[in-house]
């Protein structure tokens, strides 16, 4: 018996949908704050968060100012480079709020230059696939000469 289920596809509801860049911008910049030191992720590492605590715990070179422990701080190698990349993801974000239209645009560049890249890559293909035929062709031409 086929199940009497139906999915609504559209929403009859008066609520206001967001511009789809801008409900990217939101989401990236929420990622990025998750990562900054204060974020949810990043206050893991801290010599207060579960990560850190337990470094710190341990001691030696896993403590915030031992050997490993320290590339994990906003000035070491791996937190810094993680603090530095969420800044400057968050900062596109706020970029993308400011002038959405900029953003636009840019998106609908990349997304043409996606396009020609793509192109050329399946003539590229076609070409090469033609080749290998006319390689086959001439292979067996040859041994068909040769019997």
């Amino acid at each position: 018996m086929a199940s009497r289920n139906t999915i609504r596809l559209f929403t009859t509801t008066s609520r206001t949908l967001k511009n789809p860049l801008q409900s990217a911008a939101d989401a990236v910049k929420k990622a990025a704050q998750a990562l900054k030191e204060d974020g949810s992720i990043g206050k893991q590492f801290t010599p207060s968060g579960k990560i850190g605590g337990t470094a710190e715990k341990v001691g030696g070179p896993l403590s915030s100012k031992g050997a490993i422990g320290k590339q994990f701080t906003t000035e070491g190698a791996i937190g810094g480079t993680g603090q530095r990349a969420a800044e400057t993801v968050e900062a596109k974000a706020k970029d993308v709020e400011r002038n959405p239209q900029r953003a636009e645009a840019e998106v609908r560049s990349g997304a043409q230059r996606a396009e020609k890249t793509a192109k050329r890559a399946v003539e590229d293909f076609g070409k090469g696939a033609r080749r290998t035929v006319e390689d086959a062709n001439d292979r067996t031409k040859d041994a068909a000469r040769k019997f």
